[in-house]
């Protein structure tokens, strides 16, 4: 029998509310929720911009609703516990959302997000006022879906997409431009997971997955699926290979200058992930790539997991640019003019 996970709650039927509403409390200035209980900007957007929306299941916080913010998104659904947002409340975000200027509708690739989005479209047909809507299919997980692009899952290495995205749009690009580049960072991104011990559902307690002791998951999804366990050994050798499965991505592995994200998956100690990080970041520069930008912390998780995602995206000036502009989410606050101020 699976082992069970006890976890601090109140009414299970409020899990995701109370979630949120303790976010929006510690987060006035960055984030609200909306009349339909969606996570919006303090601060909206000016009149005729892109508007960026997202819905997910939750239990993986602090995506998505940490990553809403000037700079940022502009609309987070929260769906159930790991389960996508129904059709209609993906059409109440994208009515709520709307600036003006269109609305991309961000879709992290798995069945259940697609299906909604799709359903969301042609629910939009009967709105009178609907607003010019793109749909923008992200994945960048090679864990699943190494040598098929278009079927590998959202996993960690969409921050790249939110941070760069965000202030794209925010720099008053189009519609049509906002949802090019959105596809072209995920293009240029790949990710991979190691985990040492599964998370566990916050509703029934019961662990994700089982993995042997001694072993670690490589290549598991954001709801712990997966199979290959390997054996645990150094956190270099592990890194090591990791990279090499990275790096055989026909797009990053071509690459010399590189973006780094280490993501703690849930319970990943600070001690292990500095660990890991220096790893990666020392292995990369051995291989005579440059690593421009590195994100450490804990962006996407799986409840508890013990684990973590090595994600990469293959950067250029334009993309540095974006990366460095400032943001002012929950998750993720960077002022460049702020830094300037300390170094001077």
């Amino acid at each position: 029998m699976a082992n069970r996970s006890a976890k601090f709650s109140n009414n299970t039927d409020r899990l995701v509310v109370e979630m949120l509403e303790g976010w929006v409390m510690a987060n006035p200035s960055r984030i609200a929720l909306n009349s339909d209980g969606h996570v919006i900007r303090a601060s909206p957007k000016v009149d005729g911009g892109v508007a960026l929306v997202i819905g997910n299941g939750t239990g993986h916080e602090p995506a998505m609703v940490g990553f809403v913010g000037r700079g940022l998104m502009d609309l987070n659904i929260a769906g159930p516990v790991f389960a996508a947002p129904s059709a209609a409340e993906v059409v109440k975000g994208i009515l709520g959302a709307d600036r003006g200027g269109g609305v991309l509708l961000c879709v992290s690739n798995h069945e259940g997000d697609v299906l909604a989005a799709d359903l969301a479209i042609e629910l939009l047909e009967d709105e009178a006022d609907a607003p010019e809507v793109r749909v923008a299919v992200l994945g960048e997980d090679i864990g699943a879906a190494f040598e098929h692009r278009s079927q590998r899952r959202g996993g960690a290495g969409l921050l790249f997409v939110w941070k760069l995205l965000g202030a794209y749009a925010e720099g008053g690009h189009t519609l049509d431009e906002c949802h090019a580049l959105a596809l072209r960072v995920a293009d240029r991104c790949a990710s991979l997971s190691a985990t040492m011990t599964s998370g566990s559902h916050p509703l029934s307690g019961a662990t994700l997955a089982e993995i042997p002791e001694g072993h670690v998951l490589l290549g598991s999804g954001v709801h712990g699926e997966g199979t290959n366990a390997v054996p645990l050994g150094s956190v270099d050798d592990l890194i090591c290979q990791m990279i090499d499965l990275l790096l055989a991505d026909a797009v990053v592995g071509q690459a010399k200058r590189l973006a780094l994200v280490v993501n703690n998956s849930g319970s990943l100690t600070g001690m292990e992930l500095g660990i890991v990080a220096r790893s990666a970041r020392l292995e990369l520069e051995s291989r005579s790539i440059t690593v421009e930008r590195t994100w450490f912390g804990r962006y996407a998780t799986t409840q508890e997991a013990a684990g973590f995602v090595l994600a990469l995206c293959a950067v250029d000036s334009e993309f540095l640019a974006l990366y460095d502009a400032p943001a002012d989410g929950p998750s993720w606050s960077y002022s460049p003019d702020l830094t300037r101020g300390f170094n001077e």
